[in-house]
Order: C-alpha cells, then structure tokens, then sequence
C-alpha cells in the first residue's frame, strides 16, 4: 500500500475502524513536551507480538461510545517531534525491532505536518516495552501477555510451523465418471528447516463409498486404511526437506479419486 495523504483521509471517509492490526493516534501521543516513551514501546512492541501491523500516529478517534473510529487527521509538527526520535524511542525494545518501516506523510494542511505511519512485522520472538512487560494486541487493544503467551512467542524461532493446503484437478473424464488429483501443497511458514512431517487426514465413508468413489493411492509414502465404520485413514510421510518458505507441491502424483 502507498501511504500518502489521500489513503489517511479514506481511513477516515471511510471510517475505518481499528482492529488487531491497526491502531490511530493522535497527535497528543507524541507530544514534544513530555513524550510517553513507555506507550509508544507498548504499542509497537504489541503489533510485533500478535500477527504484525500499522500503527497512525496523526488520525484521531471519536470519543465514546464511538471510540476505535477515525474522527479527522491530527496533524503533527515534523519539526517538534521528527521521525529520527520517533525511531530512536521504538529502538528501545528489547529486543530491538529490526524490520519496521516509518513513513513520514506530507499534509496539506502545513508544510511541517506530517502523520507518522508505523508497519510492524510479526516479530520472530517477544518484545519488551519500556515497562519491562510484555504486551499483544486483543481486539483493539494492547493488553499484557500471559506466561504461556510469551514462551510460545518466543519459540516462534525453534518450533516449526508448516500449512497444509489442498488442490483438486480434474484428471480424467470419461461419461460419468471422473477421475479426480488431490495433490497436498505443504509450505514452511517458519524460520527452522523441517526434516520430517506427516499428515494424517480422513475421508469420510459417504464421500467415497457413498458416492461410488474409490481410492487409489500414487505415491510411495502414502499409506492407508479403512478403519471400522468404513472410512478412509490416509498417511503421508515426507521424503525431502523443507527450508523456510519453501512450498511442495505434488502436481502429478497424489490421490486419485474415481467417481461416478
């Protein structure tokens, strides 16, 4: 997305409202006076550890009951509070937060006013805010984590993550009867190579009984069985190993179902 003045004002024709990964803030909250260094690490630090984010510092909301809808842009002075303290208060999480972005947007309404617009990636463990707590966002707010919270954010790096996606295809169509490819696309979401996987899923009986299928099987590491209320147990068990964003995708072999 291109930030410029004319996104920030649709945010607020529009209405916009914040949700887990979007928060507005007034121009207050980074007033040149007395900067609350402590809520902005809080905010920041609260988008890296849920799911990543943007956070508007320059769009102010609407009071109660409102609250959470952009109300007008708020205009701050470049010249009082600029990007470089901005930077140098968000650098004091800990750990620090290497892949963010600041975009300063020009406004029209002066030739020093700005809004100040913060992309935050998901972090790959736990940030500390400035209070020495640990904070993720909960709807439109950023709440204090849980222990359970924090170990899994912070194991973000050592456990795998992988996703599972299915595609069909039409293989062979004959009168009525059609001979369908499932083929598993497994991608590596996470940062650790995964070595060994397996997937377990189950067809049910009126799938393919039900409806006159069959099931053939078309690669060697796969494997299954019928189990006693007739439906389809199939295992597959990874043969390669899969680097971080790497993605299989078995475009010729796979299950073959036959259905008619």
């Amino acid at each position: 997305m291109t930030w410029d003045d004319t996104e920030l004002q649709r945010h607020v024709n529009e209405g916009i409202e914040e949700s887990s990964g979007l928060e507005y803030k007034g121009a207050g909250a980074l007033n040149p006076q007395n900067p609350d260094a402590i809520e902005i690490t809080k905010d920041i630090s609260a988008m890296a550890n849920s799911a990543g984010g943007v956070v508007i510092y320059g769009i102010k909301e609407f009071p109660k009951p409102k609250k959470h809808v952009p109300e007008k842009i708020d205009p701050i002075d470049r010249v009082a509070f600029n990007k470089e303290r901005l930077e140098h208060i968000i650098n004091t999480i800990h750990p620090r937060l290497h892949e963010f972005t600041i975009t300063p947007v020009p406004l029209s309404s002066g030739p020093n006013d700005v809004c100040y617009v913060i992309e935050v990636p998901q972090g790959r463990t736990a940030h500390q805010a400035r209070d020495h707590k640990y904070y993720r966002r909960y709807n439109f707010e950023s709440v204090p984590m849980e222990d359970y919270e924090i170990r899994l954010v912070m194991n973000r790096l050592t456990v795998p993550d992988a996703s599972i996606e299915f595609k069909t295809k039409l293989h062979i169509g004959v009168g009525a009867t059609k001979h369908y490819l499932l083929s598993p696309v497994i991608k590596n979401l996470g940062s650790q190579a995964i070595r060994d996987f397996k997937l377990i899923f189950t067809f049910p009986n009126e799938v393919l009984h039900g409806g006159g299928a069959e099931m053939v099987n078309r690669l060697a590491n796969i494997s299954s069985i019928t189990d006693k209320d007739r439906n389809q147990i199939v295992s597959f068990q990874s043969s390669v190993l899969l680097f971080p964003e790497d993605e299989r995708y078995w475009k010729r072999n796979g299950l073959e179902i036959h259905h008619s």
